[in-house]
């Protein structure tokens, strides 16, 4: 058996011989103490009613900006667009130059004759716009995260009664311990 001398008191006046077996024991004591549990418990309810509310921030904004990042793709695909459009304008292509002619001044060129003789191409509106618009854009939708603890640590009132049961739990896992070897369990109250 090992002995250890522990010198002690505030002018250290005397020594107290304490076995190393017995301090063993009384660490594997610990291990099993009840506290820990409690103390587990408060530290990870503290810890979600602090990470879920900044979590959910956070989604919501790469939300946003996923949102906002489409609209500008949507946006500059259109500008990508009319400057094509202006682009064949300013080279003449002639497939354009014929379309615009035939759409705008509604003449075709004397050698070309229409195959069908169509009444609601002639009634139709002769802008250019509406086929250069891309398709119409689809947002994307927020997905929300919906179990009982993102609710309760996202509302001001219940966040509350999480930080107090949380805080609760951790005083009592500080306050309680196991009994040591030998030690009553009246001593404990």
């Amino acid at each position: 058996m090992l002995w250890k001398v522990v010198q002690g008191g505030p002018d250290a006046r005397w020594n107290e011989v304490v076995s190393v077996t017995d301090h063993i024991e009384r660490a594997r004591g610990a291990f099993l103490d009840p506290g820990w549990l409690f103390l587990a418990a408060g530290l990870t309810l503290l810890g979600a009613v602090l990470i879920i509310p900044a979590q959910d921030d956070l989604r919501e904004a790469e939300f946003l900006r996923d949102r906002a990042l489409a609209i500008e793709a949507h946006r500059q695909s259109r500008l990508d667009r009319y400057q094509e459009y202006i682009a064949a304008l300013d080279r003449q292509e002639p497939s354009l130059v014929v379309a615009l002619a035939a759409s705008q001044l509604n003449e075709i060129p004397t050698d070309r004759s229409p195959l069908i003789e169509d009444h609601e191409s002639a009634t139709a509106s002769a802008s250019v716009f509406p086929a250069l618009e891309p398709p119409p854009l689809v947002l994307p939708e927020r997905a929300k995260v919906d179990s009982m603890l993102q609710k309760w640590s996202t509302d001001d009132r219940s966040r509350l009664w999480l930080i107090a049961g949380g805080a609760f739990c951790v005083l009592l896992g500080l306050m309680t311990r196991a009994p040591e070897p030998g030690e009553p369990d009246e001593a404990m109250g």
